[in-house]
């Protein structure tokens, strides 16, 4: 919606467009709802408005990646994008060995 978005409100992080932006905002929400979705099916409660710490979340302002599972838990203890990881820059990755998985920021 013109003039609703986040990235109508917030200043943008250098790098990233009004496009990256509300791209990202959208996958947030979509992530969000189908998190929302499967707590209802399996009948767990929840009162935050928030993805479950092992789910998958994508962060504003960087729409093309998720990070999930244990990787996201870490990365949150850590600050997120605010720490000096700052924003993904891949999805989720095999290590070469096939053992463990691995994710850039």
């Amino acid at each position: 919606m013109p003039g609703k978005m986040r990235s109508d409100r917030q200043e943008l992080p250098e790098g990233f467009t009004k496009e990256d932006a509300d791209k990202a905002e959208i996958a947030e929400a979509k992530l969000l709802a189908a998190s929302r979705s499967r707590n209802a099916r399996s009948g767990v409660a929840t009162t935050v408005a928030a993805a479950a710490p092992t789910d998958c979340m994508v962060y504003f302002p960087a729409w093309q990646y998720v990070v999930c599972g244990e990787i996201r838990v870490k990365y949150d203890s850590l600050g997120g994008p605010n720490s000096f990881l700052l924003w993904p820059t891949s999805n989720e990755l095999v290590n070469p060995d096939q053992v463990g998985r691995r994710q850039t920021f």
